[in-house]
Parts: C-alpha cells; structure tokens; sequence
C-alpha cells in the first residue's frame, strides 16, 4: 500500500480535493444542476432556456442580446438555444421592425403557459435544496457568492487569462 506524503497533504490540504473549497462548491453545483435539470427534462429544456423563459415571463419582446446580458451569458450561447425553443413551440423570433439587425424574442402560448406549473416546480426544488439553512443562512451564503464572484471577476480581469462572468 502506497503511504500519503504527509507534509505536502499538510502544506497543500485546503486546496487538494476533496477538501478545496472550490472543488466542494463544484461538486455542490452539479448536484443542483442535475436536480434541476431532472424537472427541465420534462419539457425538453436546458438551465440557459430555463433563464431564456424566466427573462421572458419578466418582459415578452426583449432583443437576444438583452437576454444574454441579463443572463451574464455569451450572446452566441443565447442564440444557440434560441433556434430550438423556437422548434419546440415556446418562443418566435421576429426582426425588430425599426432596426432589421435587431431579433426580438416573444413567447408563444405554449410558453407563456409553463409559466403557470414551472416556477412552482423551480420554488419547490429551492426550499428542498436549501431547507438546512435558515433564511438568515441563505441570504448570508447568496451574498458571499455574489462577492466572491465580484472579487474573481475583477482580479482576474489582470491576468493572461481575464474571466468576465458572461463568458462562463
């Protein structure tokens, strides 16, 4: 049996997986993205389209690249999901009629429809995933990642490798 090296799991635990806080908050993500993505299924839809609707139910008629900026997503990962929420009935593009290079997306009636069950379904999944934290710990967890999220952005907007949140 191979024996760890005791001072570099020392020196290096906090950042080794499976403790790096990192990898954990990975791992965390994929858990609810899997649970989430288990009610999407039901209606062909992926997270981003998931966002596209809720963008949507705010304001019919936004311009594709409002939805990516309120989504914080690459414009053409927006226009890729477009193409197949337009094929399963949810949405219709339209050039804006004032500017032709404008696309306008609108819900349909079979769209504006998930908006009655969907939600709800979303809502029920956040109490499940989060009913070991008070109301006080969620709140205090959703500030700390917005910030920390803040934080990398603009440290690592000086490095070789800038990151923008909506380039993920």
């Amino acid at each position: 049996m191979v024996e760890p090296d005791d001072e570099f799991f020392v020196q290096y635990r906090d950042i080794l997986p499976p403790n790096a806080l990192g990898y954990r908050l990975k791992l965390l993500s994929l858990v609810i993205e899997r649970r989430f993505q288990d009610i999407l299924d039901k209606f062909g839809l992926t997270p981003l389209q998931w966002g596209i609707l809720c963008c949507l139910w705010q304001t019919n008629g936004l311009p594709t690249l409002q939805i990516s900026k309120q989504l914080q997503q690459r414009s053409g990962n927006v226009t890729v999901a477009l193409p197949l929420m337009e094929k399963q009935g949810y949405i219709q593009r339209q050039c804006d009629e004032k500017d032709r290079r404008i696309w306008r997306v609108w819900l349909t009636s079979k769209g504006k429809a998930l908006k009655d069950s969907l939600p709800q379904q979303a809502q029920d999944l956040d109490r499940q995933l989060f009913e070991s934290l008070s109301a006080a710990e969620k709140a205090s967890l959703s500030e700390m990642v917005d910030r920390l999220r803040q934080d990398l952005e603009e440290n690592l907007k000086f490095t070789s490798h800038p990151v923008k949140i909506d380039q993920v």
